[in-house]
């Protein structure tokens, strides 16, 4: 079992596709597990190689189908997109893969691996479109989160007004001297 691990881990590791011969914890039971969609296009190029019928998309330690897959990946994409961080392009990108996806999974399920350069390139080039918006935003956003920290980090520290500087100095005298304790600096 431990070998069969170690080659899993391998596979997974150079082509971003793993095997799967059981359930993966509550999801989706795919042949072929893809670790994400920047990959598919290699993964299905696996299973058509390899004769599968199922390739599925990893989704925190289990596994999706593609439609379904894509809908939770548009999900976030809409998030991004509501927060600013990502374009309206993403989203018109995101509704033409999504209407492909159905395709995917039934050249798939019927082995109509004669459909499939056609839905390769078309998947290939959408896909690119969206790293293409995809990833100058996300380099800006980090960036942008970048300088705000640093700016933050360096900048002027200053106490709320509420609350008085403390030092320590001499707060009264005892029988054997002065008593040093915190105090308000003078």
């Amino acid at each position: 079992m431990k070998s069969k691990i170690a080659v899993i881990a391998t596979v997974l590791f150079f082509t971003g596709c793993a095997s799967t011969s059981g359930h993966m914890a509550h999801g989706h039971m795919a042949q072929l597990t893809c670790d994400d969609f920047a990959r598919l296009a290699k993964c299905m190029d696996q299973a058509r190689a390899l004769g599968l019928t199922d390739v599925g998309i990893g989704d925190a330690g289990r596994s999706k189908g593609l439609v379904a897959g894509w809908a939770g990946n548009m999900s976030s994409d809409q998030i991004l997109v509501g927060e600013g961080t990502f374009p309206q392009e993403v989203l018109r990108i995101d509704q033409k893969i999504a209407d492909i996806m159905p395709e995917g999974e039934r050249i798939l399920k019927t082995s109509d691996w004669a459909n499939y350069p056609a839905w390769r390139t078309q998947y290939v080039r959408l896909s690119d479109q969206l790293y293409s918006v995809k990833l100058p935003a996300a380099k800006r956003a980090s960036d942008n989160a970048a300088s705000a920290r640093a700016q933050g980090f360096h900048g002027d520290i200053k106490a709320p007004a509420s609350q008085t500087p403390q030092c320590y100095r001499p707060i009264g005298a005892g029988p054997e001297g002065l008593i040093m304790g915190m105090g308000p600096c003078d």
